[in-house]
């Protein structure tokens, strides 16, 4: 009999969260699924924990060095023997419902569901929720990457990129929502685990396959959905991150010459959507009506 679902999870020195994600995976109510985990060159214990889980749903694939999130998110997708494929990131938690409400949404026959996501912190206090943007413009319904679950042939055709480090599920979000009927469950059915102080420099050198492609680079802070999206659709290369208070517009120039614009989070003005033209006026964590600066 085929499996129904299978959990895909890209790991990279990801040790400290193997066993609870496995047990978060374990504790399902649903429990016709694989695991397809992608051990991306991790140099910790990553495969040491995991050689610890005796499952014979467990598929592990090591890659000899690392490639980066789009490549083993890629590779987990062709080792997918599911009908649907399901996100499942090795340090966020699920609720035990959460297979059993992506396989309601396959026999109700979408094409793909996500949900509302808890935010915490990494000492898992809760910052907030995360749910749907509204359409808008040309940009379809918004949802969050880390809550979805789709049919695997789709999730192959559209793929993600290998070849990006970050803002591979762009375009798998974008076209899915864009083309496809999709279930928006308007409950959280999982925990996405976020590190308040991203490494800025972490996030720039993980951008290096587009600055090798002479890409411009833009930074969008707090990964807003909107600016990501607008950014993205202009043609730029898209990374995530979250500034601290301290860092200054100056010294992201200094430090980053590949760089041709930093927005601003949470609440982008229309136009960015529109021209992106705004200059800059604030550039802090939590600021609500920040710009744009571009060269």
């Amino acid at each position: 009999m085929a499996t129904i679902l299978s959990v895909v999870t890209p790991i990279f020195n990801g040790e400290r969260f193997v066993e609870r994600c496995y047990a978060s995976l374990k504790a399902q109510t649903f429990a016709d699924w694989e695991w397809v985990v992608v051990d991306d060159g991790s140099t910790d214990g990553t495969a040491k924990a995991l050689g610890g889980i005796h499952d014979c749903r467990l598929r592990i694939v090591r890659l000899p060095h690392n490639e980066g999130r789009g490549s083993a998110r890629a590779r987990a997708l062709n080792e997918a023997r599911g009908d649907w494929m399901v996100v499942w990131d090795v340090d966020d938690l699920n609720y035990p419902d959460r297979l059993a409400r992506v396989n309601s949404a396959r026999l109700e026959g979408y094409d793909f569901c996500c949900s509302y996501a808890v935010v915490v912190d990494n000492a898992l206090r809760m910052k907030g929720v995360r749910g749907f943007e509204p359409a808008f413009r040309v940009l379809p319904r918004y949802f969050v990457h880390p809550t979805l679950a789709c049919r695997t042939d789709l999730a192959r055709d559209i793929g993600y990129d290998p070849a990006l480090r970050a803002g591979e599920d762009l375009t798998l979000m974008l076209t899915l929502a864009r083309r496809y009927r999709g279930q928006f469950i308007d409950e959280a059915l999982m925990i996405y685990q976020e590190d308040r102080e991203v490494n800025l420099d972490k996030a720039i050198a993980s951008n290096e396959s587009q600055r090798a492609r002479q890409e411009p680079v833009v930074l969008c802070c707090d990964g807003h959905a909107l600016a990501n999206e607008a950014v993205a659709a202009k043609g730029h290369a898209v990374v995530s991150f979250r500034l601290p208070a301290y860092r200054s517009i100056a010294e992201l120039w200094a430090n980053h010459s590949g760089l041709v614009a930093v927005i601003g989070s949470y609440r982008i003005p229309e136009g960015v959507a529109a021209g992106i033209s705004f200059r800059h006026r604030s550039i802090m964590t939590n600021v609500y009506i920040t710009g744009l600066e571009l060269r």
